[in-house]
This record gives structure tokens, sequence and C-alpha cells, in this order.
């Protein structure tokens, strides 16, 4: 957040509405609006008249009216009625409809050889080194990898026909161990079958395998004696492997037994198997993140920060440059420990790719991140907060659209990726209950690509509730199972992305990170700035060490640095200020028909260099034009217009059309049309009617949000054409059909979610357009 005022004004003069208590209790609630400018700092006085303190103070970007009694707010109740219906979910994608993706799947995964990295820092297989390769996954987590052996090639089937080519394994190690282990490397043979079975499975349909070795698994104080620890551990167990040899010992106890046992189902081991494209050694590691979540671990690092300090021979520092020292000493530490883990996993024969330090954006970590085979980030748009105990409900949702934020997701994302290194996001998602979440579709999918990266994986599929696989459920926070949004969403950034349907930028802008000024201030230890993230809606983005270049195929624009560094790189250079903007605009970097900024967080228009992506946050909406997809992601009901679909809409929703056999849209004879509103469960409770907090999940049947859209396709086929437009089930089946009329402009029909009273037609979020000539 960019904060470049102070505000001194006193509280009355801002002051808006004014309520006492009962004066009993001697309290005053005030609610008062900023001045429509960013802020450094809000500055209290009194007016000197009276004795005074303030109790509580909070701040909202929303327009929440006081209120001295909470419970005359009556909640939210979602059920049947009018705006909401009943949609039957399907799980299994019918073969051959239009909800069918698998044609994108090239099985088994493995057959081209393991994975390696190109000269200019992408993915493709040993035996294509040429072939550039994309992987478009999701996340199975907890008890999802244990299932039976008919759910588990029920499974595969079903994710390869979702246009999936990956999957992350994740949170499989606490559930792989005995029932009462007696170590954190006490494997369940049973378990480890199942576990290899689904691999297999997974392997034969055509998904690749992407894995941590650390999740949520325990480790017991007898494992770990050098740390004189009186209770077990779990996720401390990240800041104790880089100081513990005991730790790192355990932990490559767990790893050699998983990857060294030959799976029977693949006759590989996991070290040696193409199909495993990815590895993180332990997941969300990060040292100023972590060191201090265990008080024997935390004293640990503070006796060794000492040495480590005493060893630099500097002047006493002061409390500013201590905090610096010791930013620059967890740094050290987290690459020792990286290279060794790293160097292990290599000694035992392991082939795949190798990651680390997989979720933050603080700019030093581009350091270590720079040594990797890969980087990998995590991201999420309305990540849930807890009001009360964590991961129990009541939750905390923002409940607003991303585009309003400048496509925060993925935007943030954009200066992690480090040039010349294939770039993956292990983890992201636009969380349930979000009513926006269907815009994650176009906003992700097409970003991705414009960015090219290589590797993208929605965190859940599923997440140990193995009823939800295959029965009627209710959809449930990060799980995509039973969420027709966000599955639809997925389908359309898996034409975007692994089809790569959007160009990718051909130029390119670069943050420059110079070891030796990145401990220097606090301002450098922190997360890139939105100045410097916005860039990437108009050109490739990423970061590079000073010192380091790796080669491009791109046109580079311009260096950026941190404030009083310069680079050493022969482009033109600029410091990450308030500025930025205006000067490359200054400088004809950029250009005004492609970048419009605007100082509300709530406005301005951001055009990709490719001319195919047109973020516009002032009207609430996200574009993607290219020849075989058009999507419209509307935060608010509008109209909007494209080469071949124009559309206006009554409520917010995301609207796209792809062509579904080799054409581009314009000749195109089968076609894709998602119709994306709100899905929400039966029942699901939320405090007030804004959606805010989520109190109760509900339960199944789910209810599709009423919506309609007149679509107008300029699209003119001969006039002995047959034209069908066909509503679709979840599951691709072709349930009746809508009327489609010809006019001047092209083929005309509406679409509706919830049909009229007198219809016997189903709720529909897809369509099948098909043109016979």
């Amino acid at each position: 957040m960019d904060l470049p005022r102070r505000c001194t004004q006193r509280p009355h003069r801002l002051a808006r509405r004014h309520h006492p208590l009962p004066r009993s209790r001697g309290l005053n609630l005030s609610r008062f609006t900023l001045p429509g400018k960013p802020l450094t700092a809000l500055d209290i006085e009194g007016s000197g008249a009276a004795v005074w303190m303030i109790a509580a103070i909070t701040a909202s970007p929303d327009d929440i009216p006081p209120s001295t009694n909470t419970t005359t707010q009556k909640p939210l109740i979602l059920a049947a009625g009018p705006d909401w219906q009943p949609i039957h979910f399907a799980h299994d994608p019918l073969p051959g409809s239009a909800l069918d993706f698998s044609h994108l799947i090239d099985a088994p995964a493995g057959k081209h050889g393991p994975v390696i990295i190109t000269p200019d820092g992408h993915f493709a297989f040993e035996n294509q080194p040429t072939r550039r390769i994309r992987f478009w996954g999701t996340n199975l987590n907890f008890a999802t990898n244990y299932i039976d052996r008919p759910l588990a090639d029920r499974l595969a089937t079903r994710l390869a026909r979702m246009g999936y080519n990956a999957v992350r394994i994740h949170h499989f190690d606490t559930i792989l161990l005995k029932t009462n282990p007696i170590s954190s490397h006490d494997i369940d043979p049973e378990k480890l079958d199942r576990l290899d079975y689904l691999v297999s499975r997974l392997k034969a349909a055509g998904l690749y395998i992407n894995i941590d070795l650390y999740s949520s698994r325990t480790f017991q104080p007898a494992e770990l004696p050098d740390l004189a620890l009186s209770t077990p551990i779990k996720s401390a167990i990240k800041p104790a492997i880089p100081i513990s040899p005991d730790a790192r010992a355990a932990w490559q106890n767990f790893a050699r037994q998983l990857l060294t046992h030959r799976n029977p189902h693949t006759g590989l081991t996991w070290a040696e198997d193409p199909a495993l494209i990815g590895i993180c050694p332990v997941n969300e590691n990060v040292l100023s993140a972590t060191w201090a979540s265990n008080a024997t671990i935390a004293r640990n690092y503070q006796k060794r920060f000492t040495d480590w300090l005493a060893s630099q021979q500097l002047p006493p520092p002061s409390e500013r440059d201590r905090s610096l020292a010791f930013a620059r000493f967890l740094h050290e530490q987290q690459e020792t420990s990286r290279a060794t883990l790293a160097a292990f996993l290599r000694n035992i024969g392991v082939r795949a790719p190798l990651t680390d330090i997989n979720h933050r954006d603080y700019k030093p970590l581009t350091l270590v991140r720079d040594h990797l085979d890969y980087v990998d980030v995590h991201r999420y748009w309305d990540h849930p907060r807890f009001v009360g105990a964590q991961w129990d409900l009541p939750f905390l949702q923002l409940d607003t659209s991303a585009i309003a934020a400048a496509a925060e997701l993925p935007r943030q994302l954009f200066p992690t990726r480090i040039i010349g290194l294939p770039y993956a996001v292990t983890e992201f998602n636009y969380v349930y209950p979000n009513r926006h979440r269907g815009e994650s579709g176009p906003l992700f999918g097409a970003y991705a690509a414009f960015q090219d990266w290589d590797a993208a994986y929605r965190f859940s599929y599923n997440g140990g509730l193995i009823a939800h696989l295959t029965e009627p459920s209710p959809i449930m926070s990060f799980n995509t199972s039973n969420d027709p949004i966000s599955t639809l969403a997925d389908r359309l950034s898996a034409l975007l992305f692994l089809r790569a349907d959007v160009t990718p930028s051909r130029n390119l802008i670069t943050y420059e990170i110079d070891p030796a000024t990145a401990f220097a201030t606090p301002d450098a230890l922190g997360s890139h700035t939105d100045n410097l993230s916005k860039l990437g809606l108009v050109t490739a983005l990423g970061s590079t060490v000073r010192g380091n270049p790796r080669p491009t195929n791109r046109t580079h624009l311009a260096t950026i640095t941190e404030p009083g560094t310069r680079s050493t790189t022969t482009t033109p250079t600029f410091e990450d200020t308030p500025r930025l903007h205006q000067q490359l605009l200054d400088a004809r970097i950029l250009s005004p028909k492609n970048f419009t900024p605007n100082p509300k967080p709530d406005a301005g228009r951001y055009r990709s260099d490719t001319g195919e992506l047109d973020l516009n946050i002032s009207d609430a909406r996200f574009s993607v034009i290219t020849p075989r997809t058009e999507a419209h992601a509307l935060a608010r009901p509008g109209t909007v217009t494209g080469p071949i679909l124009n559309a206006t809409t009554d409520t917010p929703a995301t609207l796209s059309i792809s062509a579904i056999d080799t054409a581009p849209l314009a000749t195109a004879r089968r076609f894709l049309i998602l119709h994306l509103t709100d899905v929400q469960n039966t029942g699901a409770r939320f405090r007030t009617p804004e959606r805010k907090i989520l109190e109760a999940w509900g339960d199944a049947p789910l209810l599709v949000q009423r919506g309609a859209a007149n679509i107008t396709l300029a699209l003119h086929p001969p006039p002995t054409a047959i034209i069908t437009l066909h509503a679709l089930a979840l599951d691709g089946r072709r349930l009746h059909s809508l009327p489609v009329t010809r006019t001047a402009n092209g083929l005309h029909f509406t679409l509706n979610t919830i049909p009229s009273p007198d219809s016997t037609h189903a709720t529909t979020l897809a369509y099948e357009l098909e043109i016979q000539p």
C-alpha cells in the first residue's frame, strides 16, 4: 500500500457520526471517513478539555454503519427462492463432451523422459528438448491421497478430463505414517501402497506429480536430542532444520524412504520416475516468518545470532542495524540449509527439479531463490481470516473482486519470478465463499500465460473430504471438488494457459536486487511495491540478482532498483519510487494507451503490450481477447464489447466463449460458452447481509445465483448452416437447446442461469454452440 501523506486533522474535524453510549460507561463510539488521499499515519489529538483515551480503533475499506446493538442485525441464510435455485453437481465429465478437456493431455506422464530446464528458463522434456511444456494442475491433500483403488482410477480419469496435466500431492506426510508412529519417518506400508497406486493412476492418465517432503507430520523430542525439546513439534521443524543436524537427519530419513523405495505399480523409484516434476523439501519455510515459532528454537537462533554478530567484528550496532543484521543472518542460514537439502536429494538419485521457500514475496528472498532449479510462490485472494479459533468458523472474508484491487492476485506474484528460471505457483485460489471467484478463470489463466509462467496449481481440488468426491456435498473453503464456479473457471484457465490461447509478452522489465544493499534498510527487506507489480499488467516482469544475469529472448525495456541504488545493466534504470510510473511514461518506455495509472486505488486502466488483456479498474472489468478465446469478467453489472462476444449482464459475472475445435473463433464450428455468476450452499449463514462473516457452511444442494446475459456473437455463418445452442449439465451432457436469432450484428441469444418459473429446464452455467454447414 502506498502511503505518501500524513493526516494530522483532529478527530472532530473528520468525524461523521458520534454515538454516545450509556453515560455510566463513559464511552463514545465515533465513526469518521478519511479524506480521499493515501495516508502514512493517523495522528489523534485531544482538545485539552478532558482526560480521555482510545479503548479501541479499527479501519475498514467498507462503509460499515456504527451500531450499539448488534443484535438488531439479522443474519443472511441462503435458501432456494427467486434469486437462488438448486443446481445438480456432476463430478465426472462425459467423454467427448464440450467439458471433456482430455484432448489437452499427453498421456502417459513421463513418456518423453524427465523434465529439464531450457537455456531460456522454461520446462521441456529430455527427449523433446525444443518443445516447451507447461503444467496446469490442482492439489490433493490429506486423506484424498489414500483413497481406494476404484476411486483412484476414477479420480485420475476425471482430473485429466478436467484439463489438468499435473497434481501436487500435499499434506500427505502425517497420514503416511503408522497410527502411533515412533518417529517422523515410521511409514505405514499399506498406506504407502495406496499412495503408490494413486500416483501410478495419475501417471497413466497423463498427470505429472509435484510433492513436498514436509507439510505437517510430527517430530518427537527423542529424534531431536540436540534441540533439547520437552514436547513434540510440527511446523517448528521448519526453523529447526537449518540449525539442527538431528532435525536434518530425521527429515532425510523420511525423504530417503519415500524417494528410494520402488513403486510396485510403476516399477520405478520415485526418485527416478520422470513423472515426478518438482520437489519442495520443506513447505512454506521462510525463516523470517518461522524462526520464532518455538521458544526453545527461537532462543537457539538468538544465541547463534549473537555469536554470528561477534564474528563480524563490527562496532556495537544500533537497534535498527541489529534488526537488519539479523535479517542477513537468517538469509545465510536459509541459503546454507537450502543447499544442504538439495545436495542430499541429488545424492540419493533425485532427478526432478527442486525448489524451496515457496511463500512470501520479501525482496531479499530473491537471493536464495536465485539458486533454485525453479521458483515457486503461493498466493491467495480472499484467504479466510479467523474471528475465533484458527481454522474454525466463523471466517472473515472480504467478499470483494480482485479486479477492484488491480488484479492483486496474480499481480503481486509478478516480481517474485526470477528471469531465466522456470516459475510455478503451486498454491493459489480465489476462495469460497467469495462471490466473485469466477473471475479467477480469466484473471489467473490469462496473466500466467502473458507472463509466460511454467506451472500453476489451484489449491485445492479436495482435502480429505472423501465423500465429496462422489456424493452431493457442500462447497468447503479451499476445496473445489464440488464447486461449479471454480471447476468451470479452471477450464477457461486451461485454455488460456495450458493451450496457450494468450500470447506471452515479448518485452521485459526487471527488478534488480543488489546483494550488497539487500539488507541495508527496512524498506529493502519488505515486499515489492504495488507500483512495481502493476508494471506486470502491461509487460513481462521479474527479478534478477546483480552479477548473475540470465539470457532472455525478450526485449529488455528497463531495470528498476531500490531507491538510492543504480543498475549495472545497459538498459534505462529507474528507482522504485512513487514517481516510477510517470518516469516510465515520460521516457516512452510505457505508452499512455497501455498504461493509465490512477492515484485512486479503485481506478486506472492497464492494457497488455500484446493487445490481448485489458484491466479496466474504473469500470470494474477485465477482458481477454485472443483468436481462440474471448472472456470478460465483470465485477458489477454492465455491457462488454469484443470482436466476437458482446454482452450485457444484470449481475456480476464472468462470460467467455472459446473455440473447442482447432480453428479460431471466427471460423470455428464448435464453441464452449460460460456464464458464471455465483454458487453457494443451501443454508450457508452469514452474520449480516453483506456476507463478510461466514458462520455456517450449509449443505447440498448447491444454489446458483440468478443472472441473465444478453449475448450477440459477431459470427455470420452461411444461411444454410444449422445453429444449435445446447445448455450443458456440469458433466457436459446436453440438457436442452436455446433459441438463437440471426441479426445484422450476428447471432443473438439470452442466457439465464435460472430458467423462468414455468420452464422445465435446469439451472445452467455452461453452453455448447454448434454451427453445422
